[in-house]
């Protein structure tokens, strides 16, 4: 089975996401874009994210302990709850909204939902896509999921 994902949604006050089914799990990315719906482009190291991806997650499991869903982990990301969400509420009171012309931006969100086995190679997988192509992470991710930095020092050897 082949997962795809969704069209992209907007975050809307307190963190509600209509169109969302609130009891899915899998993986989740976030958006940067202008209140007209156009994406605010995001220079990176590696050139520019046209995309203006800010941060990429994944929900809890469904099967287990942790299980709080995509509609719970978007929430807490709006609401600063996690520490993506934050970062980017740090950054907009401290530095952002100074910034002629950066009043005018919401965020939108994407979500992949998956069975629980795939979950964090998903999310780890998103992350070193957009590693390879913009040369680091999304600007509010603080760290790659730890199965993912072996594989990265297996492929990208130093030599």
């Amino acid at each position: 089975m082949k997962h795809h994902w969704s069209n992209w949604y907007r975050i809307e006050d307190e963190g509600r996401v209509s169109g969302i089914i609130h009891d899915c799990y899998g993986i989740y990315r976030i958006r940067a874009v202008k209140s007209s719906g156009e994406t605010i482009p995001i220079p990176r190291i590696g050139g520019t994210d046209d995309r203006g991806i800010i941060y990429i997650g994944r929900s809890g499991y469904k099967n287990k302990e942790t299980y709080r869903t995509l509609a719970q982990r978007i929430k807490e990301f709006w609401n600063a709850y996690h520490s993506g969400g934050w970062t980017a509420d740090l950054s907009y009171r401290c530095c952002l909204r100074k910034i002629k012309g950066v009043k005018d931006y919401e965020y939108d969100v994407q979500i992949m939902t998956l069975p629980d086995y795939l979950i964090n190679k998903c999310e780890a997988k998103e992350l070193e896509i957009y590693f390879k192509k913009d040369g680091e992470l999304p600007p509010y991710n603080s760290s790659f999921p730890n199965e993912l930095k072996p594989l990265l020092e297996r492929k990208y050897k130093q030599g």
